[in-house]
This record gives structure tokens, sequence and C-alpha cells, in this order.
């Protein structure tokens, strides 16, 4: 499921959100938990350390800054 989320999030990050769509309803429907947007990334030693933004969504942690390359 995650892998889902991740593609679906990152489609519409760049402008696909027509081809994103049939995955949100993947999503919505079969998701039960948020996911990290990046998996491996490193924790906050601060405990005071804000929480990642969330996307609702996507049920994901967005935990990295996305660029495009494009």
């Amino acid at each position: 499921m995650p892998w889902a989320q991740r593609l679906g999030y990152l489609l519409e990050r760049v402008g696909a959100a027509e081809k994103a769509a049939p995955l949100k309803a993947y999503v919505r429907a079969h998701a039960h938990e948020s996911a990290p947007l990046m998996p491996n990334a490193a924790k906050p030693h601060d405990a005071r350390a804000r929480k990642p933004e969330r996307s609702d969504a996507w049920k994901l942690y967005i935990n990295a800054d996305v660029e495009s390359d494009l």
C-alpha cells in the first residue's frame, strides 16, 4: 500500500492528478495506516522537532522535501 500512497502523491505534485485519480480511490478504500513519504529518512534527535506535515488524501506523512528535476 505505501507504494500507491507515495506514487499518487508524487503524481499530483508534478501535475498529473488525472493519472493519480484511480490510485487515490484505491488508497482511500484500502489504506488503513499512514505511511512516511521517505521511509528511511533520518528522524530528528530533538524531541521538540515539529511533526511532519500529513496528506490526508494520501494517508501519507510528508517527511521530505520533493523537488522536480523537470
